[in-house]
């Protein structure tokens, strides 16, 4: 989804200034004060693509603590 250039929250209009992070984005206000939002809070995800992420993350972490074992290593082993 696109970034929206204005969005009004909490009773101010907000104008967009730049992307902190993947996932934070700078906006500032109309009473000029600067504020980050997520892109959860904006709308631009919702809950199951936040679920979908932690779970291959969860994968990814457990793939790394786990390692598969080389072909080579287990027939080695085997002998």
């Amino acid at each position: 989804m696109k970034i929206p250039k204005t969005i009004n929250k909490n009773g101010h209009e907000y104008t967009f200034v730049q992307i902190c992070n993947s996932n934070m984005l700078l906006y500032k206000s109309d009473l000029g004060f600067t504020e980050t939002f997520t892109r959860y809070d904006l709308g631009l995800i919702n809950n199951a693509n936040i679920d979908n992420f932690i779970a291959r993350r969860q994968e990814e972490v457990l793939q790394e603590e786990n390692p598969k074992k080389d072909n080579n290593v287990l027939l080695e082993e085997s002998k």
